[in-house]
């Protein structure tokens, strides 16, 4: 019979000192909506990965410290979506040390935790399986913003740490890594490095325009005209609006 580890289930807290085996998932979030716009929504998605030379291992609940650039990004909180059929899945404010002063926190840092369905351990496949999908609001344009998972964070220092899906209480933690979101300027901005402008917009706006691609349909109303030339030329003398 499969167990689920009991570690952190009440209060967040390690009911039992864990034991550590050598490293079988890789955590790694990826970047699910990778180019948007200010104003959007830019999902990222936690993946458990079976390690290198790993064999059928699995998760039974995760506890990850992670980052992400506060400038560009606002966090909205975990996506209604539940593709690992988590029993919870959030961000705890008491025992989080200080890593979420809110939920969800706002400060660049935070603490995420998902604890397995009991009995139903998850497998970590090696294309990966998908967690969990965390939201983000599209603040500003750049050619990328980080969201990383970190080794470590808070005060004391708690661990980004995968735990077995079979053995309560073994800790199976392997490599850790994060991703990042392209934000665009705004539809003008129509070619990478998007949150740059430059006469690579102008090319890609005008090679669209003239094949009526909805690229340069910029106000999205199935007509190219002047009125999106107009649009256009506005938003890119404009330029990209830069955080405060």
């Amino acid at each position: 019979m499969r167990l689920f580890p009991c570690a952190r289930l009440i209060a967040f807290a390690a009911l039992a000192a864990p034991s550590v085996a050598t490293g079988q998932v890789d955590l790694e979030f990826r970047a699910l909506t990778p180019v948007r716009d200010p104003g959007e929504t830019a999902q990222i998605g936690l993946y458990a990965v079976a390690g290198a030379g790993s064999v059928d291992p699995t998760v039974g609940a995760v506890e990850v410290v992670f980052s992400w650039d506060d400038a560009y990004l606002t966090l909205l909180g975990v996506d209604a979506a539940n593709p690992a059929n988590l029993i919870f899945s959030g961000f705890p404010v008491v025992g989080s040390n200080g890593l979420n002063e809110s939920n969800p926190p706002a400060d660049g840092d935070g603490l995420y935790i998902g604890l397995g369905p009991l009995g139903t351990p998850i497998d970590a496949t090696a294309p990966g399986t998908l967690i969990a999908i965390l939201n983000f609001e599209s603040l500003y344009g750049t050619p990328g913003a980080a969201v990383d998972i970190l080794t470590s964070g808070g005060t004391p220092a708690r661990d980004t740490i995968v735990y077995d899906g079979e053995t309560p209480n073994t800790i199976v933690t392997g490599m850790l890594s994060g991703t990042s979101v392209a934000i665009r300027c705004g539809p003008f901005d129509a070619a990478p490095p998007y949150g740059l402008l430059d006469l690579a917009d102008v090319n890609v706006f005008a090679t669209a325009f003239l094949a009526q691609n909805p690229l340069a349909d910029q106000n999205n109303d199935g007509i190219y005209d002047l009125v999106d030339i107009n649009l256009f030329v506005t938003g890119f003398l404009a330029g990209c609006a830069t955080p405060p």
